[in-house]
């Protein structure tokens, strides 16, 4: 399961979670963008295809849009 204490530091380094079809960006503060990742890894989301993270920015490809609108919807609950 997911790191309570790792998800209360992403919750902190998160700025935004948006879509855009299928993919889901999660815009962090620099340097935070493999944490946010390592959360979404373990968090077993329904759909997720892949996970590419950057300095700052978390990619998360998802099967389908509704999958990916269902995960704004978790990550808000555990990002934002």
């Amino acid at each position: 399961g997911v790191d309570m204490r790792l998800a209360d530091i992403c919750r902190t380094a998160t700025l935004s979670v948006t879509t855009a079809g299928n993919q889901v960006v999660i815009k962090t503060l620099k340097g935070m963008g493999s944490a946010v990742e390592s959360v979404v890894k373990t968090g077993n989301y329904r759909g997720v295809v892949g996970i590419l993270s950057g300095d700052d920015t978390c990619l998360v490809i998802m099967e389908t849009e509704e999958q990916a609108r269902q995960f704004i919807v978790d990550a808000n609950r555990l990002f934002v």
